[in-house]
């Protein structure tokens, strides 16, 4: 009604001049009650901080979700998973509605592992995706889920042709056509990954290698972690446990085990590592405690193996046989900060020089064997808080009772000390002895003001001597901020377009020259730099992750014409063949379907029939009244299924109601003067009707002999007169034409 349009066949091309917004939601920060960390995919819902200080945990809840016209209610049981709940609420709200869901297919919710928080992405874009949750007030605080992007419809064009001829030919530009159009949902194809990604650890430029030793007698572990790789979590933790089940290091191959320190064989350290709420736990196994030692890389930063107050220090020696050693204002930290107020990385256990005395360390070596000496070390703190050049303060390292002289470790003004550096020392040959001492020691300091240094470890030939901090239990201190997959086998495949335009091989875990190389972790960064490098950039798709971190794959192009198609291939060293590639992709992405089209159209045929109530008026052609009634159903008037759950819902849905009303009272105006025509027409309708009634009347009431006389005395009359009078013009012209004679 109104649009415009004749009654006839049309198209109309929609073009989207403007993306709508989809609605954003995110809950509050959940956390695990026992452990005070974020919660994880797995954790229960009875264990979440927040319903733990409720009764929640114990009763079954009614969460019911409106949006789109529509109602579906979710049962929610505290015993459910986080990913459980997110995978639920997915499916009510992306189900049909004629299934009882609320058919907001382009929707997503996921868990984000790094904050904690449970995201809800609601429709593609448009008002329709706009949702909303309605529960106990228990509940929702609990979740305390918070729009932080409201919904916005996309700003579309359409222009509509003529199509009667079967072909689009005229364009026509006055037309009027719903405002719904403008909100109807127009989506991408997509491909979305269901499984969640793993926290991982990357090692970055330097290799990472630590090692722990137990109170009970056990050989140390060393653990060694390659440069520039990524490492999931569980992995870290299979290496841990493996090296100190073997003896092996996992990753160099190399034995680690010293039979000459140990020649009664190797035994473990009485420690287990596990892995929970996205953090490493080492547990001391029967008591044991247990101390680390980091060797390279800075390992205790990017594992986050800190000290706390809780421990006790000891110092071990690694290979170096009896040792002895004392020290005068030389602490024990179990953590220190390697540079100043400028900020810096924890370095771990260290020999701390503190104090305005004198300081030094001394240890008697047994030193027969190594050549050379290298000592862990950082400049520390100033004392006044800064790290001002004091004029000297030099730490120095002398070999007691040889004549070689001493050897300057760092000065204050050494820039590259400001790190975790190691400093090279060559062992005199009248040093190389059972028993030498070796002393380390502050030279001197310029008053109030001086340098403090740390040590972390004196290594020489595969042996250490390091202070060592001792727990029974400990839990990594560091939120892993990295996501990615975990490939267990060489995984191969194209993605293919509309137009069916290919990607181009894209793999996973397949390195030159190699067969296989399983069970390899790819960081979101390494992920993309893979896609990137096939020949996506020519296709009509492109990809991303999601606010959960999730894989996905999407058409450039919207509508039901656009298209993605997954086909997993041979890989180059034709050692993996395409069922491989697929069971590997299920594994690690788990894609629920293969190919997706979009949905929504972008063109579309309208047929316009006249369904104008017609009445003729008049005895003449043009005397023809026409007028059309709408729809004035909810449907028609948008006010289907109001949401009036929160303020902004309910202002909303009171806007709609009065824009209802308006339209109402506008269409009772236009039939109230409708209405006005018809009864000035019935009215004159009625007097022609009486008039016509009257003579019909007169007409049929006639007495037909008297008025026949009547009418024949009437003719004769008329005649005798019209003779009279021509002859009377006669005999006048008579006497006119005789005087004229």
């Amino acid at each position: 009604k109104d649009s415009g349009l004749m009654a006839g066949d049309y198209l109309a091309k929609v073009k989207t001049l403007d993306e709508g917004v989809a609605q954003h939601q995110i809950s509050a920060i959940l956390t695990d009650k026992d452990t005070g960390f974020l919660a994880t995919q797995n954790t229960k819902l009875k264990d979440l901080k927040s319903f733990s200080d409720t009764d929640l945990s114990e009763k079954r809840q009614e969460l019911m979700i409106r949006g789109n016209q529509a109602s579906t209610t979710l049962s929610i049981d505290s015993h459910m998973s986080v990913k459980e709940l997110t995978d639920s609420l997915k499916a009510e709200i992306t189900k049909d509605k004629s299934e009882g869901g609320l058919g907001l297919r382009a929707t997503d919710v996921s868990f984000d592992q790094l904050t904690g928080q449970i995201n809800i992405v609601s429709g593609n874009a448009g008002t329709q995706g706009e949702i909303s949750l309605i529960a106990s007030e228990e509940l929702l605080q609990a979740f305390g889920f918070e729009t932080t992007t409201e919904a916005s419809n996309a700003n579309r064009q359409i222009d509509v042709y003529d199509y009667s001829a079967g072909a689009a030919t005229d364009k026509l530009d006055d037309f009027k056509l719903s405002n719904n159009l403008q909100s109807e949902q127009i989506a991408d194809a997509r491909i979305e990954s269901t499984l969640a990604p793993v926290r991982i650890l990357n090692t970055g430029a330097d290799e990472l290698s630590f090692r722990f030793t137990d109170d009970q007698g056990g050989h140390y572990t060393q653990v060694t972690l390659s440069a520039n790789t990524s490492y999931s979590l569980v992995s870290v933790v299979d290496i841990i446990n493996h090296n100190n089940e073997t003896g092996i290091d996992m990753v160099t191959g190399q034995s680690f085990y010293d039979a000459t320190q140990y020649p009664g064989g190797y035994t473990s350290s009485a420690v287990t590592a596990k892995l929970e709420n996205g953090r490493i736990v080492f547990d001391g196994n029967n008591d044991a405690q247990f101390g680390f030692h980091s060797l390279s890389g800075n390992a205790f930063e990017k594992l986050g193996i800190y000290g706390t107050e809780s421990k006790v220090q000891k110092v071990t020696a690694d290979g170096l046989g009896n040792y002895n050693y004392t020290s005068t204002n030389v602490q024990l930290l179990s953590s220190g900060t390697g540079i100043g107020d400028s900020g810096g990385f924890d370095i771990g256990p260290q020999f701390f020089f503190n104090g305005s005395g004198s300081r030094q360390l001394t240890i008697d070596f047994d030193l027969t064997t190594p050549q050379e000496l290298v000592i862990g070390m950082v400049r520390g703190n100033d004392f006044n808080g800064g790290e001002e050049v004091d004029g000297g303060e030099d730490l120095t390292l002398e070999f007691v009772g040889t004549a070689t002289g001493s050897t300057i470790l760092g000065t204050s003004s050494t820039a590259g000390l400001d790190s975790l550096t190691d400093v090279t020392v060559t062992i005199p040959a009248a040093a190389r002895r059972a028993n030498q001492t070796i002393r380390i020691f502050q030279q001197r300091h310029d008053g109030n003001n001086y340098d403090n240094w740390g040590i972390t470890s004196i290594f020489a030939d595969g042996s250490y001597f390091y202070p060592s901090t001792y727990v029974s239990s400990f839990t990594t201190q560091k939120d892993f901020d990295d996501l990615g997959y975990t490939f267990d086998n060489t995984t191969a495949f194209e993605l293919l377009d509309k137009n069916n335009q290919s990607s181009g091989m894209i793999s996973f875990g397949e390195q030159a020259g190699a067969s296989t190389f399983n069970n390899v972790t790819y960081s979101h960064t390494s992920i993309s730099e893979a896609i990137r490098a096939s020949d996506i950039g020519g296709t009509d798709i492109d990809f991303g992750f999601d606010e959960g971190g999730r894989l996905q794959f999407f058409s450039k192009s919207k509508g039901s014409d656009s298209a993605i198609i997954i086909n997993t291939l041979d890989s180059n060293d034709g050692a993996i063949n395409k069922a491989t590639s697929k069971t590997s992709l299920d594994s690690t992405f788990g894609f629920e379907t293969y190919s997706e089209r979009g949905w929504g159209d972008k063109e579309f045929q309208i047929h316009v029939a006249d369904t104008r109530l017609g009445f003729q008026t008049g005895a003449n052609k043009s005397q023809r009244l026409t007028f059309g009634v709408g729809n004035f159903g909810t449907d028609g008037l948008g006010i289907t299924g109001l949401d009036m759950t929160n303020y902004n819902k309910s202002t909303e849905a009171l806007g709609l109601i009065d824009e209802a009303i308006n339209t109402v009272s506008s269409a009772r105006s236009q039939l109230g003067s409708l209405q006005n025509r018809l009864t000035s027409t019935i009215n004159n309708l009625q007097v022609t009707h009486t008039n016509l009634s009257s003579t019909e009347s007169k007409i049929r009431d006639v007495d037909l002999a008297k008025e026949t006389v009547a009418n024949t005395t009437s003719q004769i009359l008329q005649q005798s007169g019209t003779s009279m009078l021509a002859q009377a013009k006669n005999l006048s012209m008579s006497m006119v034409s005789q005087l004229l004679n």
